[in-house]
């Protein structure tokens, strides 16, 4: 059985998830947050599954603000999106083990030609990282000069900030509309926007500050505040 605190955060993101896309670039999405174990939970587009079903949850949501349900699955464009969440090593606030959200062009095959991803405990590549397909010929031009064999652009995993300074889905959405790589958008989109990134950039703020407390406090005093340490407050 899941923690009470964790449900309850890990429900509330999949509602804050749910009215970003439905603010933004999407109509009647639905995202869910489902129990994977006792301390995670996964959220993406679709209506909660029990473990059984997990495999069955593509994260894809079509990119489409048309009123009908029909049309929308027509979509050219679909987004996939998917996030494991569990609870910091305090067991109180919500802490992210794994991210995915792409661009696709073919929601059966689910190929997504950008994705940005990001894996908290990977060692071997950058934790927040963005993959693109596509050919260059000046990365084969760069690669021959080195005496490499050829490798896909795809295989590289571009660093994006780390664990706290990585980009958020708003981000990824704002960016697709800038490049019009989406057809549609809500007239309003851009408050959507705003609202989710203020939320995302305190909550990562929050993060760094209870990680890094002695520069935080540093820096108050330097503005200005008086900082003094008593008991630990949650």
């Amino acid at each position: 059985m899941a923690r009470p605190q964790l449900s309850r955060l890990a429900l509330a993101f999949a509602q804050q998830t749910e009215d970003l896309l439905n603010r933004t670039i999407a109509s009647g999405a639905v995202v869910s947050a489902t129990q994977l174990g006792s301390d995670v939970y996964l959220v993406a587009p679709g209506p909660p599954l029990g473990e059984a079903g997990i495999e069955k949850l593509t994260g894809l949501v079509p990119a489409s603000i048309d009123r009908s349900p029909a049309k929308r699955t027509e979509s050219p464009i679909w987004l996939k999106i998917r996030y494991q969440l569990t609870l910091d090593d305090e067991a109180t606030h919500l802490t992210t083990n794994s991210s995915m959200f792409g661009w696709c062009t073919h929601h059966k095959s689910a190929r997504c030609p950008i994705r940005v991803e990001y894996e908290r405990h990977k060692s071997h590549k950058p934790a927040s990282h963005i993959q693109v397909d596509g050919e260059s010929s000046g990365w084969a031009h760069g690669l021959g000069r080195l005496g490499r064999d050829h490798s896909p652009l795809q295989k590289l995993h571009l660093p994006l900030g780390g664990r706290r300074f990585r980009p958020s889905l708003e981000d990824f959405i704002e960016f697709l509309i800038q490049e019009q790589m989406v057809p549609g958008k809500h007239a309003s989109w851009k408050d959507g926007i705003e609202e989710g990134r203020q939320r995302w950039e305190s909550m990562q703020t929050r993060a760094t500050v209870r990680r890094n407390p002695i520069d935080a406090a540093k820096q108050l005093r330097q503005m200005g505040y008086t900082v003094k340490k008593t008991t630990r407050l949650r």
